[in-house]
């Protein structure tokens, strides 16, 4: 297999450890670069009340301190999305990466929710004509058994070490950390401290910048 490079999106707001981690995971499970790739205007999301630099700045300082644990760099961030005035739709984003790189072996990271309400995405039947998909395991969702997504899944699964350039969907069992940035949100709020649940260089950004607090508009 060539080398792989793996794409994880979203809307990072604020980027916290189950981010970190399950990139940290990705890595040291299959040897990939993984890329964060944060959303502009995400479609199935509230407008986002954080503005886009206070966002790239905390994702950056979560991904130079990862990069502290690898012998080369293995992090990194791809603007693609926040560059575009478009929406940000996955399908979009993949044909984009696709253009840039014909002959790499891609895969975009989801998380086993994402997987679940696929069949919400633009074109999501397409995805894996452009990619793969790496599936990795959350707190409290299982895997389709019936419906469009497990007959679409049905004729695609495969390991991560099978991959080629598209077609393929692979299951990754990491460590389940039952944290969303919703929730972070709502305990930063409410003045509760961010630490030991976001880097520790992005929980000093967050105080210092006096970010998610509940006067803050």
């Amino acid at each position: 297999m060539a080398s792989l490079s793996l794409y994880f999106g979203g809307t990072f707001n604020p980027v916290h450890i189950g981010h970190t981690r399950l990139a940290l995971e990705c890595h040291l499970h299959t040897g990939a670069r993984v890329m964060f790739v944060p959303c502009g205007d995400p479609p199935l999301k509230a407008k986002l009340q954080i503005s886009l630099a206070h966002r790239l700045a905390m994702l950056d300082l979560a991904v130079a301190e990862l990069n502290q644990l690898t012998p080369h760099p293995a992090f990194a961030v791809e603007l693609l999305e926040t560059e575009s005035p478009a929406r940000s739709y996955t399908f979009n984003t993949l044909q984009t990466l696709r253009l840039q790189n014909p002959f790499g072996v891609l895969a975009w990271v989801i998380g086993m929710d994402n997987l679940v309400n696929l069949h919400q995405w633009h074109r999501w039947q397409e995805l894996t004509d452009i990619a793969n998909l790496l599936v990795v395991n959350r707190p409290g969702w299982e895997r389709p058994v019936d419906g469009a997504v497990a007959e679409w899944l049905a004729t695609r699964e495969c390991p991560f070490e099978l991959f080629s350039n598209s077609g393929g969907v692979a299951f990754l069992e990491t460590t389940p950390l039952p944290l969303s940035s919703s929730q972070l949100r709502r305990q930063l709020a409410d003045t509760l401290p961010g630490k030991y649940l976001v880097p520790d260089p992005v929980c000093e950004y967050i105080h210092r910048h006096q970010l998610y607090s509940s006067t803050q508009h």
